[in-house]
């Protein structure tokens, strides 16, 4: 991972065990359901879908680092009420909410809107798409492969092997690890306070590939994921993010957002509680 991000960070200390993290301020995470969480046959019924591996672990990691998670499905490809009840149990990330995009949405701006709700960056906003896109700025844009056929993939290797002796010898990897590799990165960014940009352009385990009509584009070959640990999230403590204040354009010291009374701490942040009521819904409107 990452020289100076990894669990050696500052933002990172094990103590009695546990590991705990110290949260930089708030991630926003937005990701496109079709292709890179989920995949369906495009004539078959919804039910015939199948999820990317690890699909659980990931969000129980969004979860736990507390991120802000917006979930785009293309409008007319899911079927809505299947994506709420089905997905969203796999998914095991409740505070995630779902968007239905019919191609017209500027992703960036409404997710940056989401960002100054929270108050939160707008740099601190991280894209998941299988494909580039140009509703979002792709320094902040992280492609996954699209998900692959694992049970193809094994197919088509074992008929290479009986058919040449001599590739027996190459050991083919067909397990889709992405997501591991991703709920890592979301580790380490949500611990420190780097602007994503800066974090992706550094990043050992992503490449930077040239795209038509794109230019250059960070992806996460599914090759570059393997051996990467599983964090014990039963051992894992945070701390809560930190409010960035856009008066001044910096982060609001602890010191200066607590009150004491007595033997109690109040927090006073200056910042409202955000609670999604029926506003929300119509923000990606």
């Amino acid at each position: 991972m990452s020289p100076g991000l990894s669990s050696s960070s500052s933002a990172v200390a094990t103590t009695g065990g546990k590991q705990l993290i110290k949260l930089g301020t708030r991630l926003v995470v937005g990701i496109t359901i079709d292709g890179t969480l989920l995949k369906y046959p495009p004539h078959a019924a919804v039910h015939r879908y199948r999820l990317r591996p690890y699909l659980s672990y990931f969000g129980k990691v969004l979860n736990k680092l507390k991120c802000d998670v917006t979930l785009f499905t293309q409008a007319g490809s899911l079927d809505w009420d299947f994506a709420f009840r089905r997905f969203r149990h796999e998914l095991c990330c409740p505070q995630a909410r779902f968007v239905q995009d019919d191609g017209s949405l500027f992703l960036q701006g409404a997710l940056t809107e989401v960002a100054a709700s929270i108050a939160s960056r707008p740099d601190r906003i991280l894209f998941l798409n299988c494909r580039a896109s140009h509703s979002v700025n792709l320094n902040q844009l992280l492609v996954l492969e699209p998900m692959i056929d694992t049970r193809r993939l094994r197919g088509t290797a074992r008929a290479k092997a009986e058919a040449t002796p001599e590739s027996k010898t190459v050991a083919l990897t067909v397990d889709d690890y992405s997501l591991v590799a991703a709920a890592e990165m979301i580790k380490e960014l949500a611990s420190s306070d780097v602007p994503v940009a800066s974090y992706l352009s550094m990043e050992p385990l992503v490449e930077t590939i040239r795209v038509p009509m794109y230019g250059p584009v960070n992806a996460l070959p599914i090759e570059n994921c393997d051996h990467i640990e599983q964090l014990d999230l039963e051992l894992l403590e945070v701390s809560e993010p930190i409010k960035w204040d856009p008066t001044t354009g910096a982060a609001k010291p602890e010191a200066e957002r607590a009150k004491k009374t007595g033997d109690n701490v109040e927090v006073d942040d200056g910042v409202p509680e955000i609670k999604e009521t029926k506003e929300h819904a119509d923000m990606f409107k």
